[in-house]
């Protein structure tokens, strides 16, 4: 190869690399219109997050299957890039521990192969929350959709 031939290869290399390494900002609305949560349902919960909490341990499928869990933890996960920028995150986030807490080791014994993508979601949540990114959780909600879905089918 000549100087320039390997000088035009390393250019468009580091180019397409540096490109890839680029995040996708996933806007749910577009897809999903329950995703994001209404304003006036906002307004609706300020007041009341103790007893949500308290309600949310009353409903969770704690002995449940996978049939269950799963979309417990896509209500929980629901929204709450939304509630990471009101700053209103504890109840989801117990929530989503507590649900992925009982999930796990069942996703991990049925669908191994899922495993890593759920615990990927859960992370993103995780993230989100602790660094105040919405657009983890965005992205870990439409993961865990996806997984769910292919999880539930079999």
């Amino acid at each position: 190869m000549t100087r320039l031939a390997t000088t035009v290869t390393a250019s468009v290399l580091a180019a397409v690399l540096a490109l890839s390494a680029c995040g996708e900002t996933i806007d749910l609305r577009d897809t999903d219109p329950d995703a994001v949560s209404d304003d006036a349902d906002d307004a609706d919960d300020a007041g009341t997050a103790g007893a949500d909490v308290a309600a949310a341990d009353a409903e969770l499928p704690l002995d449940g299957d996978l049939d269950e869990l799963l979309p417990a933890l896509l209500s929980s996960l629901r929204g709450l890039d939304q509630r990471v920028s009101d700053g209103d995150t504890a109840e989801p986030m117990a929530r989503i521990e507590t649900t992925w807490a009982v999930a796990e080791p069942l996703v991990r014994a049925d669908h191994p192969t899922s495993l890593f993508g759920m615990q990927q979601a859960v992370d993103l949540a995780r993230s989100a929350v602790d660094r105040r990114r919405p657009a983890d959780a965005s992205k870990g909600y439409r993961l865990a959709i996806e997984l769910t879905d292919e999880i539930l089918s079999r």
